[in-house]
């Protein structure tokens, strides 16, 4: 899925998707693990995305992580999206 959004050199790769996504997926896995069933994950299909949502301390966040095109260049970019939840905690 092709997306514009504001993105840095950090965000972005020449890499295929697919293996974008493992990265990610294996990275959001070994959170999930670091901080006991915290974090909750959930993948929708037809994209590259993930579905989290987070909660600790009583404050909940969700986001959405999820690797897409950057239009009109030949790059793929991550794009980290807080859909609902406490800002501070969505910073950290």
């Amino acid at each position: 899925r092709s997306a514009r959004y504001s993105f840095n050199p950090k965000t972005t790769s020449t890499l295929a998707p697919s293996y974008i996504f493992q990265d990610i997926h294996r990275v959001l896995v070994c959170m999930q693990k670091m901080i006991d069933g915290q974090l909750q994950l959930k993948r929708k299909h037809e994209y590259y995305l993930i579905q989290c949502h987070m909660s600790s301390e009583g404050e909940e966040v969700e986001f959405d992580v999820e690797v897409c095109k950057i239009w009109l260049l030949n790059l793929h970019g991550v794009r980290i999206k807080k859909q609902g939840g406490s800002a501070i905690k969505f910073k950290d």
